[in-house]
């Protein structure tokens, strides 16, 4: 590349400025407001509804103000039916999967080469939650994002790594869990948080009315949630009637609810 060229680029990356973080709904202008006020939020709600894009954005806008040094991301691999050691290549490209929805949301707002090149830097990490114990992060966005696929334990491990000067964003839908309704890591800290146990926490609760990935995206959820809780009533009448066999579908005449 020529000196020109190369002079040329070095002023586009130095005049270069992240979009503004654009929130389509109420509850999503509420959670930047969040973000910006608490060293924790939790963002728990269905899919599409922007929880991820939002803290990865506002995470990457962050890094490049230099509010703070340093990006984790950590996503569980539960529920995709492969671990890592399954997987191709070394650790990061086995990552790679499981974190690509929180990078493109931090390169819309430090561009692919930014992105790039802080990563190489050591200034975004990607960490495997097993890996993660022993760790301390100071100065630092620590994400984890699909939270209710992670234990209590696995919580605990990643809340407990949060160093000085640090900020946490804990994002998951939890009528989505692979492993456990209740007993889940996202479950476990919003308890945590509704009994006072940990004071200041940022919290919203997202809803199938802020769904803006796509008007299908919202009927999808919907369905399936509807099938959900007719099967959660259907195992409640079986509990208080064991003699019962046939189903909720029969009882109310062949009408779904």
């Amino acid at each position: 590349m020529g000196g020109n060229s190369m002079r040329k680029q070095r002023q586009t990356e130095r005049n270069w400025q992240p979009p503004n973080i654009e929130t389509l709904t109420q509850r999503q202008d509420t959670y930047l407001g969040l973000l910006n006020k608490h060293d924790c939020t939790i963002a728990a709600g269905p899919a599409g509804t922007g929880k991820t894009y939002v803290a990865c954005a506002w995470a990457g806008s962050q890094l490049k103000a230099r509010v703070f040094s340093q990006l984790v991301l950590v996503r569980p691999n539960e529920g995709v039916g492969k671990s890592l050691g399954m997987l191709p290549g070394n650790l990061d490209k086995k990552l790679d999967p499981w974190a690509r929805p929180l990078v493109e949301a931090i390169k819309s707002q430090m561009g692919s080469e930014r992105f790039n090149k802080a990563k190489e830097a050591g200034e975004i990490k990607i960490e495997a939650l097993e890996h993660i114990r022993g760790l301390t992060f100071d100065n630092s966005v620590m994400i984890i994002d699909e939270a209710q696929n992670t234990s209590p334990k696995e919580m605990k491990a990643f809340l407990t790594r949060v160093g000085r000067n640090s900020s946490i964003i804990i994002t998951g839908d939890e009528s989505q869990s692979d492993i456990h309704a209740v007993h889940n890591g996202l479950a476990w800290a919003m308890r945590a948080v509704d009994r006072g146990l940990v004071p200041d926490v940022g919290r919203v609760h997202f809803t199938y009315d802020d769904v803006v990935r796509s008007e299908l995206c919202k009927q999808w959820g919907m369905a399936f949630e509807a099938l959900e809780q007719e099967q959660r009533e259907e195992r409640e009448y079986r509990v208080k009637a064991p003699e019962y066999r046939g189903s909720l579908n029969t009882l109310r005449g062949g009408q779904l609810v």
